[in-house]
């Protein structure tokens, strides 16, 4: 903060606020709404962090559509709104405030916001036990002509985050799940979990 890129961007969001404002008075307490498409699309991603971090400190209501998993891992996953295409219309999923107790939440905030923010633009998450099972689910997928990424599935590893919380997650944001595990004593309990 108090660098020049700072001051150009909130001069620049000041100047469109008065624009936008006109002559309308407002009342002191009243929270103007900002419609904000796609921001990603016209500055680098440090930038982006920037302007968001500023917009954040004025009193406004947002509005912002986005494919950036970058602006996403800014962005408490409670505030999120995940929009689905389906057939004949578009289904609107989130957690809202109080969607999880707070340990979920933080396994939450941790596995996915800030590090695999991308994965909530995915249509299916295919839950693995670890790191290994990543690598190899990936490459055989590869092998057999399957890009997942251009398909919409994300391979994500469990184990560290715990299975229950990303299954909550799924299910509250709209995304389809699978869980693949090994048959060992560790998998058994991971697949009780996912049945029972």
């Amino acid at each position: 903060p108090g660098g020049r890129s700072h001051r150009v961007i909130l001069l620049g969001l000041f100047s469109t606020l008065l624009q936008a404002k006109g002559t309308v008075r407002l009342d002191r307490d009243a929270r103007p709404l900002l419609l904000i498409e796609d921001p990603e699309t016209r500055l680098h991603p440090i930038m982006l962090s920037v302007a968001w971090h500023l917009l954040n400190l004025l009193p406004l209501q947002r509005v912002t559509t986005t494919n950036s998993g970058e602006l996403l891992s800014l962005t408490p996953v409670e505030q999120v709104c995940r929009l689905v295409r389906e057939s004949s219309r578009v289904s609107a999923w989130r957690l809202g405030p109080g969607g999880m107790n707070a340990e979920d939440s933080r396994r939450i905030a941790f596995h996915i916001r800030f590090n695999r923010a991308s994965s909530l633009f995915a249509r299916c998450w295919l839950l693995v036990e670890g790191e290994t099972e990543t690598w190899v689910i990936n490459e055989l997928a590869r092998q057999c002509g399957h890009h997942f990424d251009a398909e919409g599935v994300k391979v994500i590893e469990f184990a560290q985050s715990g299975l229950k919380p990303l299954i909550k997650f799924a299910r509250r944001m709209g995304i389809q799940w699978h869980v693949l595990v090994d048959g060992d004593e560790a998998g058994k309990k991971y697949a009780a979990t996912v049945l029972g």
